[in-house]
């Protein structure tokens, strides 16, 4: 058996991005590796898709229209559960785990840098899990509570999570499988017209991310996967559009300049606090409109105290998470601002992917993937920084935008550093994220 490749649109971009990037993630050693320590957005989306996608399933195979709160609640103990696991298995210290986060600090004392001592590294785990699962929870809320409705007034779930596969091009000893994973598949009800959902994690919405989105490369690779399969099954369907589902997570920002400990602002999980002889009052915002002031914008005031709807610290009566979001969907808090849950899942209109545009990808695609076969094929030619150099270079200029690259002790440590073997210095192997890949690593004993 030849050189077998497993393409997806994520490799694409990241070997777009950095073709040494892109090398270390999926192809060292036929497999791939990553740092064992957890990317905290990454882990964040991926059970945020967990979670859309066990209730996609739950309506789909019990033909319903609405969630019942019980299994809502249950799909938010499993998160918890299996995103706790994720991070932090057994040993986790000792054999590689929890979030990427840094290990030091500023001295309050001496306002120098200084390493967290083990229990304040923990604390620091801990706060960012608790955290993140419960921005997981209430985007999960917010979704059940504002988008599901108006989709199933209006659409039919077919698909959730449809993991495919296809031959895309080949040569001699090699060949390339291009897989797709659609989020949601949905059917218009009134039209029978079929739409691909894509469900997104984003820091914010903006007019740069709807321009983007209009042909970026997730709609054209998964809305040909999917021709492909109505082919393939002799279904006499076309793709009518691509509906982009921005589910906004926040700016993760330090929460004292040098001290290295980050907090995601969203109003989801954070609020405004001032207690009066009525009971609390509270707030979602933190400026708002004051059409007076030359900026336009004011504060609510210094009364409101910030606080987190996850630590439960003198908040019983809020009722966490549920309570939180609950109370801004009753539309009684900061009554004169816009509805703020509404700005936390955008759903903009379906995207048209155009015939044109998906033939251009797939040229582009095929042509670009014989080029890395072909480099590939050349490993074990000369030696392996040599074989590097020349086939994968590094695109330094993305070393560290958006952000710092996990394989920079790859590329730029000592030359015993180089050589020595990631796995036992904080990698592991990449987990596959399509079926088909996973299973060829079964078959050919990688796993």
């Amino acid at each position: 058996m030849g050189l077998i490749i497993h393409s997806s649109r994520s490799r694409y971009e990241s070997l777009m991005h950095c073709l040494r990037e892109g090398y270390f993630r999926y192809h060292y050693k036929n497999r791939g590796i990553t740092r064992s320590s957890k990317e905290i957005a990454l882990m964040t989306g991926i059970w945020i898709h967990k979670g859309l996608e066990l209730i996609g399933k739950y309506l789909k195979e019990q033909k319903k229209k609405e969630l019942p709160e019980d299994i809502l609640e249950g799909i938010i103990s499993h998160l918890k559960e299996g995103y706790f696991q994720e991070v932090f298995p057994k040993n986790w210290q000792e054999e590689g785990g929890g979030f990427n986060l840094s290990e030091e600090t500023i001295d309050e004392w001496t306002k120098e840098r200084r390493e967290l001592t083990e229990q304040e590294f923990v604390v620091r785990q801990q706060y960012t899990f608790d955290e993140q699962i419960a921005l997981c929870e209430a985007l999960l809320r917010v979704f059940c509570l504002r988008t599901l409705p108006r989709w199933m007034e209006r659409y039919k779930i077919i698909a959730v999570e449809n993991d495919m596969a296809f031959p895309l091009v080949k040569g001699e000893g090699w060949e390339v499988i291009q897989s797709a994973k659609i989020d949601w598949v949905l059917q218009e009800i009134a039209t029978k017209d079929l739409y691909l959902v894509s469900f997104k994690g984003y820091r914010q919405y903006d007019n740069r991310t709807a321009k983007e989105a209009s042909h970026d490369t997730q709609g054209l690779s998964e809305s040909w996967a999917f021709d492909e399969y109505l082919k393939l099954k002799k279904i006499d369907k076309r793709i009518m559009g691509v509906k982009m589902l921005y589910l906004i997570k926040g700016y993760r920002k330090e929460t004292k300049r040098g001290s290295k400990n980050y907090e995601t602002q969203s109003p989801l999980i954070r609020g405004y606090r001032k207690l009066t002889f009525e009971g609390p009052e509270y707030a979602h915002s933190w400026f708002i409109p004051k059409p007076e002031n030359d900026s336009g914008i004011g504060i609510i005031g210094k009364a409101f105290e910030k606080f987190e709807t996850f630590s439960g610290l003198g908040l019983e009566e809020l009722g966490g998470v549920k309570g939180w979001i609950e109370l801004l969907a009753s539309g009684s808090v900061q009554e004169e601002l816009p509805d703020i849950l509404e700005q936390q899942i955008i759903e903009p209109e379906p995207y048209t992917r155009h015939q044109r545009d998906i033939d251009s990808w797939l040229l582009q695609t095929k042509y670009r993937e014989i080029d890395i076969a072909q480099r590939l094929n050349k490993e074990g030619s000369a030696k392996h920084e040599v074989f590097l150099d020349v086939m994968f270079p590094q695109n330094r200029g993305a070393c560290h935008y958006p952000q710092d690259c996990q394989f920079i002790d790859l590329c730029y440590g000592t030359e015993d550093e180089k050589k020595d073997d990631p796995l036992e210095h904080g990698f592991v192997w990449r987990r596959p994220h399509h079926e088909g890949e996973r299973l060829y690593q079964i078959e050919r004993g990688m796993r």
